[in-house]
């Protein structure tokens, strides 16, 4: 029985106590507590483990955690949805008038369809697969051409054209064919939060800030199901609530455009960035050259000849491509 060799599932489960002072991984202690019932090689087993961990596990909790936030973003979204169309907006028709009410719906609506578009868009694009090549470079894990700004992605565990970033938020690569509607995504949705904050400036002043008895929500809107239950300031919470959470989507959706600016205006991506020790952005000195950052943003939009419109291609909704992807995907550049 000793020179019995040890079973593929105690080859699984095997580690030795000295494993986990080193490396202080403390999800090893119940295969260490089985290695003695097994009687395996302690370094196969130690090697077998942790490249199991590494190369099969993580990636598949990443897999089946990954579509977690971009639910809960599509949750937020909706919420902020109902909160200004069926709470604020009755509100600020009875104290504003039907022909304000109108205009801030219309405006509102415009929001939501560019931050919907954009983000599905952001979403299911694909980012810019590599095309199989056998020219050098080439990728060691993807045995594949490797053109300049592409990027290996450990979590799609594929190389992507002109890869900015992986967004954790949206679930996808940030590259070639949807860095535009990423960041257009990000602009939408921090001015659309900004106009929702004074869209429903006056909901707010009367309800939370000077809690007046005349302009009350009850007494404006008589018939919402917020002043069913009398006493239970359901009114003042939501519209505490509602505000808060645009407030959050103001500040990260602007914050993100902010880099995302930076980084557009030096023609660079993230990742070229922290290559070229830039850090994680660009610094203001970009800015002392107009011209260059104005290139920049025209070709990254796709504005930059005479018949393309910033009305068309970039204020309402667009799903052109940017002018150097046919450059990337022949490997020109």
């Amino acid at each position: 029985m000793d020179s019995e060799q040890p079973t593929d599932l105690s080859l699984s489960v095997c580690l030795s106590s000295a494993t986990i002072l080193q490396t202080g991984r403390p999800s090893s202690l119940v295969p260490c507590l089985l290695c003695r019932s097994v009687g395996c090689s302690e370094s196969m087993a130690c090697d077998k483990f942790i490249q199991w961990l590494e190369d099969d596990f993580a990636p598949w909790i990443e897999r089946v955690l990954e579509p977690v936030p971009f639910i809960f973003i599509n949750f937020l979204l909706v919420v902020v949805f109902v909160f200004e169309f069926f709470i604020v907006l009755p509100n600020e028709i009875a104290l504003r008038g039907i022909v304000v009410g109108t205009g801030l719906a219309a405006i509102g609506v415009y929001f939501f369809v560019n931050i919907f578009y954009h983000l599905y868009k952001t979403a299911f694009t694909d980012p810019g697969r590599v095309p199989k090549d056998n020219r050098s470079p080439s990728c060691d894990k993807c045995v594949n051409h490797k053109p300049y700004g592409s990027h290996h992605c450990r979590t799609c565990d594929k190389c992507v054209l002109r890869m900015d970033h992986h967004c954790l938020f949206i679930g996808a690569c940030i590259g070639l064919y949807n860095h535009r509607h990423f960041v257009q995504f990000l602009a939408f949705l921090g001015f659309g939060c900004v106009y929702a904050l004074f869209a429903g400036i006056y909901s707010l002043w009367y309800n939370v800030i000077w809690r007046s008895r005349e302009y009350a929500y009850c007494n404006m809107v008589e018939d919402s199901v917020l002043c069913a239950v009398r006493g239970a300031h359901l009114p003042f919470i939501t519209i505490v609530f509602g505000n808060a959470i645009c407030l959050f989507g103001a500040i990260l959706g602007l914050s993100m455009f902010v880099w995302q600016a930076f980084l557009v205006s030096d023609g660079m991506t993230a990742i070229q960035c922290r290559k070229e020790g830039k850090g994680d952005m660009p610094s203001w000195q970009i800015f002392k050259d107009m011209n260059w950052a104005k290139k920049n943003w025209k070709e990254f939009l796709g504005i930059a000849k005479s018949n393309e419109s910033f009305l068309t291609r970039v204020l309402l909704p667009s799903g052109h491509k940017p002018y150097y992807a046919e450059e990337y995907t022949l490997g020109k550049v």
